[in-house]
């Protein structure tokens, strides 16, 4: 018994995965990344998860809550545990003492190296060179700063803001700030960013004209928000180093990309996977370099006077000042603006007005008519005389007629005509809705793929000038040639005109949505990105995804959208309605033929003034006339009549023949196009979907054919920057990299372009839909499925 268990002790130990524990020291809390933390862990736990139980005990976390004496302890405390086995500083002032300390007992990763240079972290060929330590590069030099800097305008001096903690405690940084802002003549002030940032503001001498940011990761969004908002009050122009997420925030320019969060966390992850796994720290590559990306806040830009040149326009990505009141227009509220005030939209709207009172005329010839007539005339007196006296020299009458119409085919029918003409243009209506709802989404996409085409563009330029630098480099110490330098100016050129052409295209096509907007052409719009997930796109439920990616199902759902699209298409409903009417039209020309007009009519006429008894002038009448005379005052002032009429047309010539052909002529046209729309519908119904398979269906191949040509290119200039690589093969790779960034690009928006024409066949634009309606619709899907299987 004893033996079987020391077995299963011994084969539960083989089994059983190993423990690596890692402590993490932290400056303080911050939401510059405030899930980095956890998100880092996760990524960690999946790499090492099969071969090790990760462990980050609450223990070995350690907060030093912005102070640089308790930071140190926490290094310190950490390096010196026997608990853990690796040690990851998270933070500019962790990081900053980590790699100055001189024996590092156990593997270190520091994450946020700025410079190692300014920091005086140890560099040996790409590696750290020092036992137990790797770190993060992030390749921020200030000299390519201050580079950047005297491109965009003239200075004098400039006030440096930097962290409290490495103003007090490391002043070879403050040194190496200093001397490279003095080798290109200019004078600094470097100003400690207090806790209080008005202390900050109030330091600014009279005479500094610039302020440059370094990291303060120490402060939240809200309170750097603030100090670019007192900047700009002082019309201070100023520069972060952090780069774009600080231009967002309102400073005036940055030359860093945006957090790219996923690709540090990784990096980290595969430096403590590589070290788990034996690869000595010192060994690994600290390289992290974020190709440079300039930014500028237009709003900062205004608010401080400064005008940026067509270069920079054409170089920088355009942003406004974060600003918490600004409105982004999602492209659902762009929908329903072109639908609710575009111009077509309400001349159609007006037009179905008209069509509605032709209804409501012909109507009212079934209701009866009421006619009132007065009349007033005078005679002369011989025909007064050869009247006898039936005709009056002053005369005043009144009728009063009412008409009722008992039976006309004609109008019948045009009741029944102008209806479907109604429905005809209601139909209308709503084709016209969707078209302008189509046009807007899809002005609205383009802005966007322009947009991202215009930011790959630019980063394509900065590299070319990276590429510039180092071919320069290169020829001064001997290893490169002027031709390299030719070929990349000229490079530099092209890549700007291509930069410029695309920033035009985005001001075109938003001149043209704002017009289908009915707004202000220059109006700037703020625009939401979007994804093939949003709710406004079939896609957003997965099921209709998983569609494109099945064969089978794809034929069914093809022919779901087809039978769905006959159903609710406007324009198939406005041609059926055309039709309809036209064979109105028809069959009351056919049946005018041998059809009665009847109506029923009542009258009565009133002699207000009349009926004198005397003759004028020296007539002499006989007897008989004077009896007539004599007995005029006998007749009624009133007099009515009552009667029911009846009219039908014997002979016109031709006419009504003429007219019965020419309505069956209409109608076979009207059916010709009838049949002609329900093909056009089907088809385009067919061509989009497929259309849109193709597009989903690349949206990978191109991500991965993207993700290769940047390995290639990131090798390649790795190789030339060495002095190994020909130039042509950088360029080559350089090219092949943009392409294939904008053919992805143009394949993601393509495809959501292709749901918006796919949606505008079937008759639903927006599908942005309640979610009872939504399972309703998956479930008329499944319905109809169920129906082809059985």
């Amino acid at each position: 018994m004893r033996i079987f268990l020391l077995l299963f002790v011994v084969t539960f130990s083989l089994w059983a995965k190993p423990n690596y524990t890692i402590a993490i020291v932290t400056d303080g809390p911050t939401d510059f990344n405030e899930d980095f933390e956890e998100q880092m862990k996760d990524e960690i736990d999946q790499l090492l998860g099969r071969d090790f139980n990760v462990r980050f005990p609450e223990n070995l976390r350690f907060d030093g809550n912005w102070n640089y004496k308790t930071i140190k302890k926490d290094v310190n405390k950490a390096l010196n545990s026997k608990q853990n086995s690796l040690v990851i500083t998270l933070g500019i002032l962790s990081s900053q003492i980590a790699v100055r300390e001189r024996n590092l007992k156990k593997p270190l990763i520091a994450s946020t190296i700025i410079n190692p240079k300014m920091q005086g972290a140890p560099y040996k060929k790409g590696t750290s060179g020092k036992r137990n330590l790797t770190y993060i590069n992030g390749y921020f030099d200030i000299k390519d700063d201050i580079r950047v800097i005297k491109e965009i305008m003239p200075m004098q001096k400039v006030g440096v803001i930097i962290n409290e903690n490495l103003y007090n405690y490391a002043p070879h940084i403050v040194k190496y700030i200093k001397d490279s802002f003095k080798k290109e003549g200019i004078k600094t002030q470097i100003i400690p960013a207090y806790a209080n940032l008005d202390d900050v503001i109030d330091a600014i001498e009279p005479d500094v004209d610039f302020i440059y940011v370094t990291p303060l990761f120490q402060k939240n969004d809200e309170e750097r928000r603030d100090f670019y908002s007192a900047l700009r009050l002082k019309e201070l122009p100023s520069f972060s180093a952090i780069g774009r997420d600080d231009v967002e925030l309102g400073a005036l320019i940055g030359n860093v990309p945006a957090s790219d969060n996923k690709r540090l966390i990784r990096q980290i992850a595969l430096q403590v996977q590589q070290i788990s796994l034996g690869m000595p720290a010192s060994r690994l590559a600290v390289g992290f370099k974020p190709y440079p990306s300039l930014s500028l806040n237009s709003q900062t830009a205004n608010d401080v006077n400064f005008v940026p040149s067509w270069d920079l326009i054409s170089r920088s990505t355009i942003l406004d000042a974060d600003n918490t009141e600004s409105h982004y227009f999602s492209i659902e509220e762009i929908m329903d603006r072109a639908v609710g005030y575009n111009l077509g939209i309400m001349q159609a709207e007006q037009q179905l007005e008209v069509t509605n009172q032709n209804v409501a005329m012909a109507d009212a010839s079934f209701y009866p008519q009421i006619n009132f007539k007065l009349e007033g005339k005078q005679i002369d007196d011989g025909r007064v005389i050869k009247s006898l006296g039936l005709m009056q020299k002053n005369e005043v009458n009144g009728e009063l007629v009412l008409r009722q119409s008992l039976y006309n085919q004609n109008a019948y029918a045009n009741i029944s005509i102008n209806k479907e003409f109604m429905s005809a243009t209601e139909n209308k209506i709503d084709h016209a809705k969707l078209e302008i709802a189509m046009q807007s989404s899809l002005l609205y996409l383009r802005i966007l793929e322009f947009k991202n085409r215009l930011e790959l563009q630019k980063s394509n330029l900065e590299l070319s000038k990276n590429n510039l630098r180092s071919a320069i480099t290169k020829q001064d110490i001997g290893i490169g040639n002027q031709s390299d330098i030719y070929r990349w100016e000229s490079k530099i050129a092209n890549d700007k005109k291509d930069v410029l052409f695309t920033h035009a295209l985005i001001q075109k096509t938003q001149f043209t949505l704002n017009a289908l907007l009915n707004l202000p052409q220059k109006l700037p719009l703020n625009l939401e990105k979007v994804t093939m997930e949003d709710p406004v796109f079939l896609t957003h439920d997965k099921k209709i995804r998983d569609y494109f990616e099945n064969p089978a199902g794809f034929a069914v759902f093809e022919e779901f959208l087809v039978v769905e699209g006959r159903n609710n298409s406007p324009q198939i409903q406005q041609f059926a309605s055309l039709e309809k009417a036209k064979q109105l039209v028809a069959e009351a020309s056919s049946a005018s033929l041998y059809s009665p007009d009847v109506y029923f009519q009542i009258g009565a006429r009133y002699k207000f003034l009349g009926y004198d008894d005397t003759i004028p002038g020296d007539f002499k009448p006989n007897q008989t006339q004077i009896d007539v005379v004599e007995n005029l005052d006998k007749f009624d002032k009133l007099e009515y009549q009552v009667g029911i009429v009846a009219t039908l047309p014997l002979y016109t010539g031709g006419y009504q023949t003429a007219e019965r052909e020419s309505a069956k002529a209409a109608l076979l046209t009207a059916q010709s196009q009838q049949q002609n729309i329900e093909n056009n519908v089907e088809r385009d119904i067919r061509n989009a979907l497929y259309q849109a398979k193709a597009a989903y269906l690349s949206i990978d191949l191109s991500h991965d054919a993207y993700i290769a040509a940047n390995k290639n290119l990131e090798n390649m200039t790795a190789i030339y920057q060495q002095g190994n690589g020909s130039i042509i093969n950088l360029l080559d790779a350089q090219n092949n990299t943009l392409k294939a960034a904008l053919v992805e690009n143009n394949t993601r928006y393509g495809f959501m372009a292709d749901l918006i024409r796919l949606q505008r066949n079937i008759g639903q634009v927006n599908f942005n839909i309640e979610d009872e309606e939504r399972e309703k619709w998956g479930n008329k899907i499944q319905e109809f499925e169920d129906g082809v299987n059985e």
